[in-house]
């Protein structure tokens, strides 16, 4: 029974009703969210000028859509510190799905442009790791 609530409307939530779309979605599932900006509005935004209606962070939308959440940073973005993988591999091992990626605007903005599209720091060690768990995994 999902036991939180919101005062934004349904269509604040686009990428929850995109994320239902990719997952086999049942009532009770749990999430490992995992990243650092899992709770993140304005940094999410990078080099996007105009102004939205509305911050809404991935742990807020989850939320609202009642799932149950483990939340874990992972590694900071463009890191190689591997310090938080422990807890990353252990939230994602008592979830049904793993929803993860992306990066913020102090990886890439305007006027500061990446030479690779490749994810920075040590990113792509953490997803093969979290691959491993076995569990559908949603790169974003």
């Amino acid at each position: 029974m999902c036991n939180h609530t919101t005062t934004a409307p349904a269509s604040h939530f686009p990428d929850a009703r995109l994320l239902l779309g990719l997952m086999n979605y049942r009532a009770a599932q749990k999430v490992a969210l995992v990243r650092p900006w899992a709770n993140a509005t304005t940094q999410m935004r990078c080099s996007y000028q105009g102004v939205p209606p509305i911050f809404v962070s991935p742990l807020q939308t989850l939320r609202a859509v009642c799932f149950a959440i483990a939340f874990a940073n992972g590694t900071p973005i463009g890191s190689t510190d591997t310090g938080g993988f422990a807890a990353t591999l252990q939230a994602a091992r008592g979830a049904d799905v793993v929803y993860a990626g992306g990066i913020d605007d102090s990886v890439e903005a305007e006027g500061h442009d990446r030479m690779s599209i490749a994810w920075p720091g040590n990113q792509p060690q953490l997803v093969k790791e979290l691959a491993k768990v076995g569990k559908p995994l949603v790169m974003l």
